[in-house]
């Protein structure tokens, strides 16, 4: 194989660390393991929703816009490829702007309708209807529909029911911070024509990385006990300190915090809050849960944990390993093709010399018969 140059190298080294950001922590977060959560009710609300898109026109996904790589469930994707789709990235006050703005691009690049919405603060609320009509009135369908039929699906807590309240104007859905609260499917009225499907959370059955568990436990895509209270929060501190605002943390900052491992910035954390229980240890419970609440309630500012930039390098770094994968197979292939075909010629030149002593015996014999004679 040709030799990279060092250009190139320098390259995939880029992406290689863009793509382990992407897929793998630390070893302190990667040596526990990964937690499997997908409840009996998600599998029936999935066959519930292939039993209702028959009668659906659009589909709306909802994504939580601090995550939106993350929280986009691509068991989805074969399931409603035929239909409308609209993603809206929701809590998207939450997130940083600039991010933002890159999802949107990046999602439009594929393709896809895609607006940034914030349903608690109601920002870009007044769009979702003419997105929704203009996407029906793309859609040719030979039936008469009085209104169109949407329906709303994403993993859990992404705000599906605040979203239904707000474009309802009165409180239909049932809303919280803990993600499952929606069990069952429901029609509301959104408007004289459009009617719009409310379906439960459903997560991928499997969670592929260990930062893809830590992004839904910190932004309460999953129970807060199935991976801890306290590991989310240091990995909060882990990715505070890595984009160098740690100092959002009132007392905390890169300096006083340098050489320190999470935990111990959390006791730090603790004491400066004053949560010491009896013997003078710090409460890591409260302390955890404090400071979760802070992120997830916006009190130490937005914050996106899903970077664009890093995506495109992992996808490019995917795609070069996939074809350099698909280059070793096919130089094996050829080198075992090549293996062949010089065994097959040894083959035919051992089976050309056997014929060759075949006939030089052969003559050899008839020599000593004449001889003989």
């Amino acid at each position: 194989m040709a030799k990279l140059s060092r250009h190139r190298t320098k390259v995939l080294e880029r992406q290689a660390r863009a793509a382990e950001r992407m897929i793998t922590l630390p070893e302190r977060f990667e040596k526990v393991p990964i937690i499997s959560w997908y409840p009996g009710h998600m599998l029936k609300a999935q066959r519930e929703m292939k039993a209702k898109l028959k009668i659906v026109d659009v589909v709306i996904e909802l994504v939580d816009a601090r995550i939106p790589y993350t929280s986009l469930n691509p068991q989805f994707d074969p399931i409603f490829q035929n239909k409308p789709r609209i993603v809206l990235l929701n809590k998207s006050l939450l997130s940083e702007s600039s991010e933002t703005k890159k999802w949107i691009d990046y999602y439009r690049k594929q393709g896809r309708t895609v607006l940034a919405i914030d349903a608690v603060k109601k920002r870009n609320m007044d769009k979702v209807l003419p997105l929704i009509r203009r996407a029906m009135s793309k859609l040719k369908t030979k039936e008469f529909r009085l209104s169109t039929r949407c329906m709303i699906i994403g993993i859990p807590n992404v705000g599906k029911s605040t979203f239904i309240n707000r474009m309802a104007s009165k409180n239909i859905a049932k809303t919280g911070a803990k993600p499952g609260l929606t069990r069952s499917q429901q029609w509301v009225k959104l408007a004289d024509d459009v009617e719009l499907l409310d379906t439960p959370g459903v997560l991928f059955p499997r969670i592929q990385t260990k930062a893809d568990e830590l992004n839904l436990s910190l932004t309460a895509g999953i129970r807060d006990e199935l991976v801890g209270e306290q590991l989310t929060a240091e990995y909060l501190i882990y990715r505070l300190r890595e984009q160098g605002i740690i100092d959002r943390l009132k007392g905390l900052s890169m300096e006083n915090t340098e050489g320190l491992r999470e935990e111990e910035v959390l006791r730090k954390f603790a004491r400066l809050r004053g949560f010491i229980e009896i013997g003078d240890q710090e409460d890591m419970h409260k302390a955890s849960v404090t400071l979760l609440n802070m992120f997830r309630e916006s009190k130490i500012g937005s914050l996106s944990l899903n970077h664009v930039d890093e995506m495109l390098e992992m996808e490019r770094f995917m795609a070069e390993k996939k074809a350099k994968k698909e280059l070793e197979r096919l130089e094996d292939l050829a080198i075992k093709a090549e293996f062949r075909r010089k065994k097959e010629e040894a083959a035919k030149e051992l089976e050309a010399l056997e014929e060759l002593a075949i006939k030089t015996e052969s003559i050899r014999k008839q020599e000593e018969q004449n001889e003989q004679i």
